[in-house]
Order: C-alpha cells, then sequence, then structure tokens
C-alpha cells in the first residue's frame, strides 16, 4: 500500500490541513494518507501544545469516515522530541509491507539540513511538497522530491488560537465536530 505521512503538531488540526491532505491522496497517487500527530516537535516550543490525546482526538473526529485520510499516533509510544527517521524506521518495522513517502510544506525546506539523520531518510523515503505563502522553495539536498500546487487556504493553527483567545469564531477554519469539541473542553482559552 502506498501511504503518504503527513505529520505535524496540528493544534488544533484545521480545513487547511485537510485540503493539503485530501489533494495529495489524490493527486499524489497515494492510496491513503496519514496524519503522524507529532507529541513534540524538536523545532517548536512544547510550551505552545496542548496534550497530544487532545490533539488526536481532534485529528479523528476531523477524519470521521473518511476512508482514505488516516490518524496516526504512532509517535506517542517513541522517544520525545519526535524525529522523523525513528518514526520512519518503527513505521517501516510494523509495516513492512507499505511504501511510505513524506508530506511536507515547501517552509521546511529551510530546515531539512538540521533534520536528523536527514540524508538517511532522503535516500529511503520520496518526498511530496507542497508551496506555502506563494513561495517557490525547493530543496538543496538531494532527494526524490516533487513538488505539487496543492490549495493554499489561508488558515493557521496560530490563527486559530488567537481566534478563540479572542472569543472570535473559528467555524469557517475548523470541521464542525472539532469546534465542538474545542469549545466543549475549553481548549485553546488561557
Amino acid at each position: 500500500m502506498k501511504v503518504g505521512l503527513y505529520f505535524g503538531s496540528f493544534n488544533p488540526i484545521h480545513k487547511g490541513h485537510l485540503a493539503v491532505a485530501e489533494y495529495m491522496q489524490s493527486n499524489a497517487k497515494m492510496e491513503e494518507v496519514w496524519l503522524v500527530v507529532s507529541p513534540q516537535n524538536p523545532f517548536k516550543n512544547k510550551e505552545s501544545l496542548i496534550d497530544e490525546s487532545l490533539r488526536i482526538k481532534m485529528v479523528s473526529l476531523a477524519l470521521e469516515g473518511n476512508t482514505v485520510l488516516k490518524a496516526s499516533d504512532v509517535e506517542f509510544s517513541l522517544k520525545q522530541p519526535s524525529y522523523t527517521f525513528n518514526t520512519l524506521s518503527k513505521l517501516r518495522e510494523m509495516h513492512p509491507n507499505h511504501s511510505f513517502s513524506i508530506i511536507m510544506g515547501a517552509d521546511n525546506l529551510k530546515f531539512l539540513n538540521n533534520w536528523y539523520r536527514i540524508t538517511d531518510i532522503l535516500e529511503q523515503y520520496p518526498v511530496h511538497v507542497y508551496q506555502r505563502n506563494n513561495e517557490i522553495l525547493q530543496s538543496r539536498i538531494p532527494g526524490d522530491f516533487t513538488y505539487h500546487n496543492a490549495p493554499q487556504i489561508d488558515i493557521s493553527s496560530t490563527g486559530i488560537r488567537h481566534k478563540i483567545r479572542s472569543n472570535a469564531s473559528i467555524k469557517d477554519d475548523v470541521p464542525r465536530k472539532v469546534e465542538q469539541y474545542i469549545l466543549k473542553n475549553k481548549l485553546y482559552f488561557v
């Protein structure tokens, strides 16, 4: 099975994430896309993250009824911070008959040389890159990169958290079930 891995904090998941995942699944000919919730990205401040169990719940709610997009908590059992190389090794061990590729935003290309064991990753896994913020970026590190013009939706998790703290509506930014879960559990209000 061809599986695209879309890593993120998903703090919270929003319609922009879903649009990219759906586009990649369809246009990059992936049988499934797994949204891998990262408990701790080594390049992000953990203090801004809510608990990963709440984030995986929101991803699961956003994907309810979808047969090709799946929520993955594989990194929850791995040492933190979450290094992509370790996650890929674990997934290959768990699913030896799957063919994995990585989905990432072009903004991540600026930092690839800082990734743990990036050369090993790029030797073993294709990478599907979607453009962000109208930037046309390409990797300077050799690898199997495919560049896509996925839909660019002007939504960010940071912006959503700010809206919540400002008591502004997020109904256009996140799926209805995610909005209800955030409001019911009073997430991001502090």
